[in-house]
């Protein structure tokens, strides 16, 4: 069976951590400074620190916007599920937005319809590593926060995903983009949020150690050439979807996406879809089955694009680690999808 998710660690990435093990620098120290540091310069930050628990982080850059008690937060549906419990957590009321049909992304014209509401921030998050029309939800004023777990090394224009949030977020599990066997980091745009992040009360304990963090730093230094590699088997994923009567994802306006996955919008039924593709030998997921939207009880109107991605696209593997067997043979089976 072909996973849908595996992470690409080399040789080079199993030396590094080694080399820490062999050092006793286990803890947290010099490696996860310079790891949160590197990814801050690769995005244009000005930097940020490296937490052992995505929950912890992203609890953190809300409680650092320092929002008045229950304050709304906009975001999508289509957000990662755990976004839902930090908020309502912290006393904050989730504010859901329709969403892109040709993405998940939110739109600027969704947003600005509720502005009246009053949310006291955006988050914003890479679906499946799309992205956003970023510069017009920025235009609003209202502080963002952008998630770019699944789009890190994304573009709108000539700006990167994760420039225009006030803080940043980029889970560190095994099946993202970057791994370090899990964590997150949490970085900040401006010299002062940096320093109050710095400045959290945070107990050492929760700081990604350094062995963690070795295996970040290799893969944030090659994470243009596995860009690079994803994008060459979608380009040939994307052929073979061409045939069948399914339809791909689409990157709006001057963006380019990063293929975190590869996503299908099914024009029929999703378990007979992923039952013909494990009979192939082939994992399959449903795109958005770790979403907010799981959780939402969607009425007949409410939020028909984000309901029809929830309920209507899959995913299927695709690392830099696949293989040309493999590629041809999930390329195949695109081709052939009922």
């Amino acid at each position: 069976m072909i996973p849908i998710f595996k992470p690409s660690i080399r040789r080079k990435d199993m030396d590094a951590v080694l080399t820490c093990m062999v050092s006793e620098s286990l803890g947290t120290g010099e490696r996860s400074r310079r790891f949160a540091a590197e990814v801050a310069e690769y995005l244009g930050l000005a930097g940020g620190i490296a937490l052992r628990d995505y929950s912890r982080a992203i609890r953190l850059a809300f409680e650092l916007l320092d929002l008045p008690p229950a304050s709304k937060v906009l975001l999508s549906p289509l957000s990662p599920a755990i976004y839902e419990s930090v908020l309502l957590d912290l006393g904050l009321k989730p504010l859901y937005a329709e969403v892109s049909a040709e993405n998940g992304c939110l739109e600027a014209a969704e947003v600005e319809r509720l502005l009246p509401a009053g949310p006291g921030a955006v988050l914003l998050t890479n679906p499946l590593g799309f992205v956003a029309e970023l510069e017009p939800l920025a235009a609003f004023g209202v502080p963002l926060i952008e998630d770019i777990t699944m789009g890190i090394g994304g573009t709108i224009g000539e700006r990167r995903s994760g420039s225009f949030g006030r803080f940043v977020i980029v889970r560190l599990e095994q099946e993202d983009i970057i791994t370090t066997g899990g964590g997150a980091l949490v970085l900040a745009s401006g010299k002062r949020d940096l320093a109050a992040l710095r400045q959290a009360p945070l107990p050492p304990s929760a700081h990604l150690s350094d062995m963690n963090a070795a295996l970040g730093l290799t893969q944030i230094s090659s994470i243009e050439r596995h860009l690079s590699q994803r994008k060459e088997i979608a380009r040939a994923f994307s052929q073979a979807l061409q045939k069948s009567r399914h339809k791909p994802l689409i990157q709006s306006g001057d963006g380019d996406n990063v293929w975190y996955s590869f996503p299908v919008l099914l024009t029929g039924s999703m378990k007979d879809a992923i039952q013909y593709a494990r009979k192939k030998g082939i994992e399959t997921i449903p795109g958005f089955h770790d979403t907010i939207a799981s959780r939402l009880d969607f009425g007949d109107h409410a939020f028909p694009n984000a309901r029809a991605l929830f309920l209507r696209c899959i995913l299927f593997p695709l690392y830099p680690s696949l293989g040309k067997q493999n590629v041809g043979h999930i390329s195949k089976v695109l081709s052939t999808l009922p």
